[in-house]
Parts: C-alpha cells; sequence; structure tokens
C-alpha cells in the first residue's frame, strides 16, 4: 500500500486490527527496523508503518515537504482515525509535530529519544562523541558514504563509549542495509520548520479532549543530529509549545536523554 503526498510515494503495511498504532521510524533507518515489535502489537492493534521521505522504498521529487503532513497522509491512506504514535528519534520528532499541528488525530505519543523541533543545541558532548562526531563530518564532507555508514552504525546502534561492535549480526546488517539506502538517497527537498515546538517559553495548551493520553518520553536535545539531515530549526515564538521540557542525562547512551513530563496532564516522574 501507498500514500501520495505531493510528488512522493511512501509504502506502508497494515497489521492485525483494533485501536490505531503509528510506528515512525528513526533517521538511520525504515520501516523494518519495527519488525521486532509487530508480533507483540498486532494481534490487539491496527499497526502502520512506513518508509519516511528518503528512506527505505520511498520516492519523491525534490519539493518542500512536512514529515508531519506526510504521516498524515499515510494514516488517512490506511484509512486510521486516531492512532498511537511511536516514534523512534527523528520519528519521535514527526510524532510531536503531528501532535501539535494535528491534535485529533493523536491519541498518545510514545517517544524513543526524539528530538524536539526547533530545540537549541548543546555543547556539552563528552571529548568521544565530539571526536567521532568530527570523524562523521569529515566522512560526509569526502563522500565516503561507506565510511559514514560505519561511523553511524558505531555512534547510534553501538553507542558511545561502548566499543565499535557491541551490536552484531542481522541486526547490526539491517542497520548497515537501512542507513545505507538512506545515505544514498537524493535530497528530498528543503523540509518544513515551520512546526516548532520548542519555543524556550511557557504557552497555553489546549487538548482535544479528557481522552488525550499523557506522555512520558526520554528525548533527544538535538545536540547531536545526522550532519546530512541538518540542524534544528529556529525558534518561533507563534508555534504552540509542549507544556513541560525538562533535561535529565544518562551517560552512555547514543541519544541525548531528556524529559518530556506532561503532554495533557501530570504525571508522577518514571522510576530511578
Amino acid at each position: 500500500m501507498i500514500a501520495t503526498p505531493g510528488s512522493a510515494t511512501l509504502p506502508f503495511d497494515v497489521h492485525g486490527s483494533g485501536p490505531g498504532v503509528v510506528l515512525l521510524h528513526a533517521g538511520v533507518t525504515d520501516r523494518r527496523g519495527w519488525a521486532p515489535l509487530l508480533p507483540v502489537l498486532r494481534p490487539d492493534h491496527r499497526v502502520v508503518a512506513f518508509d519516511a521521505r528518503g528512506f527505505g522504498e520511498s520516492s519523491y521529487e525534490p519539493e518542500p515537504f512536512s514529515r508531519a503532513t506526510d504521516a498524515v497522509a499515510v494514516m488517512d491512506a490506511a484509512d486510521l482515525g486516531p492512532a498511537v504514535l511511536i516514534g523512534n528519534s527523528m520519528g519521535g520528532k514527526t510524532a510531536i509535530d503531528v501532535a501539535i499541528d494535528h491534535p485529533d488525530r493523536v491519541t498518545a505519543l510514545v517517544l524513543i529519544g526524539a528530538p524536539i523541533s526547533g530545540a537549541p543545541q548543546g555543547e556539552d558532548d563528552p571529548p568521544e562523541v565530539r571526536a567521532l562526531w568530527e570523524e562523521m563530518k569529515d566522512a560526509e564532507e569526502a563522500e565516503d558514504l561507506d565510511a559514514l555508514n560505519r561511523l553511524e552504525a558505531r555512534f547510534w546502534l553501538d553507542g558511545v563509549p561502548a566499543p565499535e561492535g557491541r551490536v552484531t549480526g542481522a541486526t547490526r546488517d539491517l542497520f548497515l542495509e537501512m542507513n545505507g539506502r538512506a545515505l544514498a538517497a537524493p535530497d528530498p527537498g528543503e523540509e518544513d520548520r515551520s512546526s516548532v515546538a520548542w519555543t524556550g517559553s511557557r504557552r497555553s495548551w489546549s487538548r482535544p479532549s479528557s481522552s488525550w493520553a499523557t506522555s512520558t518520553s526520554r528525548s533527544s536535545n538535538g545536540s547531536v543530529s545526522r550532519p546530512r539531515r541538518g540542524s534544528p530549526a529556529p525558534r518561533s515564538s507563534g508555534s504552540r509549545a509542549l507544556p513541560t521540557y525538562r533535561p535529565r542525562g544518562r551517560p552512555g547512551l547514543p541519544h541525548r536523554h531528556l524529559a518530556v513530563r506532561r503532554v495533557a496532564r501530570p504525571r508522577a516522574p518514571d522510576p530511578q
């Protein structure tokens, strides 16, 4: 099955039946990365997984586009009503933007290492992270995609300061295949960055209904992002912000971890 927002053709799969769930993959994978989760979800849920522009089997002409709009187009093509959005990294950022721009389409968020659109970049990365980041930038500038793919596996899959090759076998092979395809993909065009969840200030928030679910996540502040994907957008005073955003670090993991404590109503902190 496909969705066709703009010039793009975005393939998607539908699994199971029940309440809707949409899986939004990271910026180093594609919809195949969700395979281990499907046996858990599909017995009781209608699960939609798709390839974002520039990833997997997607095709497109370069044009201005919005990942949040693309996600809603997939939901429409799948005839999916309000759903739980499960987003990893880039997909988590998209999930947050969908919740802000299309709150009637979202019942809950599950966020995994999700950057916040418009968040300021941090400058406190440890030396080993900065060194690996410089290696990735050098490989990109040299257009050595094989080296960049290997380094990104080291960074995003193994994690720093874990040793290179911590993750092996079929999982590593799949990562390299998915990310290698994304690195070699044509530029999809300019991404619309007008939806900015982070504004640096508190703003009013109207949830669509009392059933709008609370989300607690650990997410990236954007201090480390893929060089090919660009830096976070500047703040926009006209955008609605997530009501609560509080950093909490956890060393030794590939994403910088933060906590979004409240989307609709307060929730107790995660157990330590």
